[in-house]
């Protein structure tokens, strides 16, 4: 019988069951085989946080591997404040930015405020390495839809393979066209998050890849399940948060944000 981490079992209730079939199963059990190995390793988990507060470079945000300090304020699953919901999305952002080790988890009890009013972090063991390749070809699909630079965004596709074998334009702009609605409208205005809102989009995706037998990579598997996070959190919060100012302090103000 395997053992699967409570906190982990509860994130990946959150996905359709349709994402199994577009995805490289075996591959995602290695994932997650991987996921459990790093979680019990101390050594590796600190050294990751030690690298993620080198890296993050958000100053109203502070990151520790320590139990709770005694000028922390209140666990944030009270009520959330919009300011300290879009911290969070430049916290996740920031992760996509600049940061070879995703870390999972960005639900509410991992944070807490500081007296100063500094956001304090304690990220959990749920992470996961991925290269630069896969990275910046997130990082286009953010730039291409919060720069509505409609050639970046498909870039990002490609990069990712999320076209598959297609070329033909019909297939490549329908395939795109999918993906920019699961972005929403907050390129244009604030916008209120739900996770029922991401399990439906993810359907229409997963939906879409499997009618043009697109597979995808495994490490989408990581990234949703930091959106799963990141939206069961933002949900708590009453007023739309705006997350192209959330993304554009999160990029540094930088407008190419993406290699080649």
């Amino acid at each position: 019988m395997i053992f699967i981490d409570p906190d982990l079992k509860q994130i990946l209730s959150l996905f359709p069951p349709r994402a199994l079939l577009v995805v490289n199963k075996a591959d995602v059990v290695r994932s997650g085989f991987l996921l459990l190995k790093q979680m019990k390793d101390r050594a590796s988990y600190m050294g990751d946080v030690e690298k993620l507060k080198s890296t993050l470079e958000l100053p109203a945000v502070d990151v520790t591997t320590r139990p709770r300090s005694p000028d922390a304020g209140e666990v944030l699953p009270r009520k959330l404040s919009r300011v300290e919901g879009e911290l969070i999305l430049q916290v996740y952002f920031r992760q996509i930015v600049a940061c070879d080790t995703l870390h999972l988890d960005l639900r509410a009890r991992h944070f807490s405020k500081l007296q100063d009013g500094r956001l304090l972090w304690e990220p959990s063991a749920l992470r996961t390495s991925w290269d630069s390749s896969f990275r910046q070809g997130v990082l286009s699909l953010y730039e291409g839809f919060y720069y509505s630079r409609p050639e970046v965004f498909e870039q990002g596709l490609e990069r990712l393979g999320l076209f598959g074998s297609h070329q033909d334009v019909a297939t490549r702009r329908k395939v795109a066209s999918v993906f920019s609605e699961h972005f929403g409208e907050g390129r244009s205005r604030p916008i209120r998050f739900e996770v029922a809102h991401l399990r439906s989009s993810f359907e229409s995706i997963f939906e879409m890849l499997l009618s043009y037998g697109i597979p995808i990579d495994s490490r989408f598997a990581m990234l949703g399940a930091a959106l799963c996070t990141l939206y069961t959190t933002l949900e708590k919060i009453e007023e739309p948060l705006d997350v192209r100012r959330s993304y554009l302090a999160a990029i540094g103000g930088s407008k190419s944000t993406c290699g080649e």
